[in-house]
């Protein structure tokens, strides 16, 4: 979390969701520093943006208004690197 808990809306899930994410990740043995719980949504934008092309359906799926805030989950080299790979997983023979 970039905040303390108090900081979030009282409706916002991001507190909850970031904290069990953690536990998940310690309770795994996943201890490298780059893994986080963004990491999680990271993943996620990407592997939907390979598959749809659409940074609508990103935004969708992460529960985002802002179109600039699901694209600032993008990344290039990832898209490059692994969007083949993703999208060719997801091929009903693939």
């Amino acid at each position: 979390m970039n905040r303390p808990v108090l900081e979030y809306p009282a409706n916002s899930v991001a507190p909850s969701v970031s904290m069990n994410l953690s536990r998940a990740l310690q309770k795994a043995g996943v201890t490298r520093a780059v893994v986080r719980p963004r990491s999680v949504r990271e993943y996620a934008a990407n592997r939907t943006y390979a598959l749809t092309d659409r940074v609508e359906d990103v935004a969708q799926l992460l529960g985002l208004a802002s179109l600039d805030t699901a694209a600032g989950f993008l990344d290039e080299d990832w898209q490059d690197r692994w969007g083949p790979i993703v999208r060719l997983d997801a091929e009903p023979d693939g």
